[in-house]
């Protein structure tokens, strides 16, 4: 392939990548909304009808799979980014001999060389904690507030429930990718 094709086909790929970037973005965010209001829907439901509380055991696992989705996505996220700059930039900075697409000052650079960075990124990591992993412990220990005394099928759901809240938080702190660079 000559070197105008092959960097037409590179920025093609540079495009669709920031491209689905973006979409799993908006997914991503989308599921800190959804989280939230089922949260919300949840503690107001327990709350406002006492004698169906059990609900509270059903937040955790809500959690979890949003969670998890979001995770997902965030991670997807992260790699398209580390793709872009450790293969995509560094092909189309080796196809053009002239120097004319020199791709060394880019976006993706720009964010991980920012000083603040680190800091931003350990408080999303705290975000992601409180809103998919600490709401459920939270929704947890109302429920057993709320019921001083449950049958034992409550409390294995709930000691299940915590191992995978600890899993999950787990993952945020291995994925969160809190390096300066």
């Amino acid at each position: 392939m000559e070197s105008g094709n092959t960097i037409l086909f590179l920025v093609k790929e540079y495009e669709k990548l920031k491209d689905e970037q973006h979409k799993r973005i908006e997914f991503r965010d989308h599921m800190i909304y959804l989280t939230l209001a089922a949260i919300g829907g949840v503690f107001s439901f327990a709350l406002e009808k006492p004698d169906l509380n059990v609900a509270l055991l059903v937040l955790p696992f809500l959690c979890i799979v949003l969670g998890w989705t979001y995770l997902g996505n965030d991670e997807k996220i992260s790699a398209i980014g580390k793709y872009i700059r450790t293969v995509l930039i560094p092909k189309i900075n080796s196809s053009d001999n002239s120097g004319n697409y020199l791709l060394a000052d880019n976006w993706e650079e720009f964010l991980r060389n920012d000083r603040l960075r680190r800091q931003r990124k350990l408080f999303q990591l705290f975000i992601d904690l409180s809103i998919f992993c600490i709401s459920g412990v939270i929704s947890i220990i109302s429920f057993f507030v709320l019921h001083s005394s449950c049958s034992w099928y409550f409390i294995l759901t709930a000691i299940f429930e915590s191992l995978i809240i600890l899993f999950l938080a787990i993952q945020f702190i291995k994925y969160s990718d809190i390096r300066n660079k």
